[in-house]
């Protein structure tokens, strides 16, 4: 199917009967590293050949007006995959999914987690794990 909003050919094909998602003709992924943060259309399923992941296709966040409803058909989003092994990290060196306690190894390495251009959460590596600090937002009202 073309999708004309992402400029993005996804070609379905099936494999044990199972749907694989193919982007542009290349090869279905399969490790989470290469899905995540790839194009998708919502409701789309991971390709079964990622075993070491789960990944689901995000809607983007809504920042700002009212929800579309009903929600856009069909609607681009992005893969977020959460790797079966937690102690796996991002090429940035921040974990996948962060947890206050969890054990770290960089004391001071700082992570963020932003949307919508915000950062919603800031971890610190401690000496006794991983600090989460989320800033107090002012009423939107």
């Amino acid at each position: 199917m073309w999708l004309p909003a992402i400029g993005l050919v996804l070609v379905m094909a099936c494999a044990g009967g199972q749907p694989t998602v193919q982007h542009g003709g290349v090869a279905p992924a399969t490790s989470f590293r290469q899905l995540e943060g790839g194009a998708c259309v919502v409701g789309d399923r991971a390709p079964v050949a990622v075993t070491d992941a789960d990944c689901t296709c995000s809607p983007p966040p809504i920042c700002g007006g009212a929800t579309p409803n009903p929600p856009l058909r069909p609607q681009p989003g992005t893969w977020r995959c959460v790797p079966r092994d937690r102690t796996l990290l991002k090429p940035d060196g921040c974990p996948y999914v962060l947890s206050a306690g969890a054990a770290c190894a960089r004391v001071g390495k700082q992570c963020f987690v932003r949307s919508c251009g915000l950062t919603v959460t800031t971890a610190t590596c401690r000496a006794n794990g991983w600090e989460l600090v989320s800033p107090i937002l002012p009423d939107p009202s």
